[in-house]
């Protein structure tokens, strides 16, 4: 076993609080994330530094944040095989987690020198993707663990999706969960009115979003429903929205399903799925 050393530089700018990274880890993973498993190492605030044991073969991390217009974003970064302790050096940026990703005996002197005079130097390199070979394939037991059910609990509701959903943190939603595919968040509303209907609140909901008169609402298997696509002004990426309202005690339950608009038609059935799993308990008066 060795140590790696995560250092995040302190960036005022930065629209991220922390990330949450991960390892990949086929024996003791506790997560999926794109159908491969990985072990929570920690989450790290922005301007922390962090160490955590690894393995001495060559090692995946993954870092996810919930940021940038609301979406979770996976970046990831390979530490090559070796003995001696490592250091990794990243920035919190736009969403984004960007790696310092040189692990040369070079570079690694340079950087215990400036880490003497406590200054960070390097390029950072955005990564989208699987970054470091081929991976091992994923098992079918991996693709049962994946999509065994797992059922979340908040407050007094509860909702089941499956194993490879990650509870993860955002400010402004009360819940939020990601499978690096899905993403889901929940909102809960004040107390309204009782003559407030479902479809009114849903209705304001696309009056804020900009969308109303663009999205349809639905009423089906005694769900309430609407379905936008959107493109992110930053990225361009293009992705498609589930909103499911819920009343309950004179209050509305928002949540949104969130996916890649080529996966619209893919996670379709899912979602509904999901969305009727939601369950409220009636506290004891």
């Amino acid at each position: 076993m060795r140590y790696l050393t995560i250092k995040i530089a302190k960036k005022f700018s930065s629209f991220n609080k922390s990330a949450t990274f991960y390892v990949e880890d086929h024996e003791n993973y506790n997560t999926l994330i794109g159908d491969i498993p990985y072990r929570q190492l920690g989450v790290i605030k922005n301007g922390e530094e962090k160490t955590f044991q690894i393995e001495e073969g060559a090692v995946r991390l993954c870092a996810v944040t919930g940021a940038n217009g609301g979406k979770s974003v996976n970046d990831f970064c390979a530490v090559p095989a070796g003995t001696e302790n490592a250091v990794l050096y990243g920035e919190l940026l736009n969403g984004h987690v960007f790696f310092e990703n040189d692990f040369s005996p070079q570079t690694v002197e340079k950087r215990k020198s400036k880490d003497q005079n406590k200054k960070l130097a390097g390029a950072f390199a955005l990564l989208f993707g699987i970054f470091f070979g081929v991976y091992s394939i994923v098992t079918a037991v991996m693709f049962s663990f994946a999509n065994s059910e797992k059922t979340f609990m908040v407050n007094d509701m509860s909702i089941t999706l499956t194993k490879s959903f990650v509870e993860m943190e955002d400010e402004e939603s009360d819940f939020y969960f990601s499978s690096g595919k899905v993403y889901v968040w929940g909102k809960l509303s004040d107390v309204m009115p009782s003559y407030v209907t479902a479809r009114v609140f849903a209705e304001d909901i696309l009056k804020q979003y900009g969308k109303l008169g663009f999205a349809n609402i639905y009423s089906k298997d005694g769900l309430l429903y609407f379905g936008f696509d959107y493109t992110d002004k930053e990225t361009e990426a293009e992705y498609y929205c589930y909103g499911f309202v819920y009343k309950h005690n004179n209050r509305f339950l928002l949540i949104e399903f969130v996916t890649e608009k080529e996966n619209r038609e893919r996670y379709r059935e899912d979602i509904l799925e999901w969305a009727k799993s939601v369950q409220f308990e009636e506290k004891e008066k």
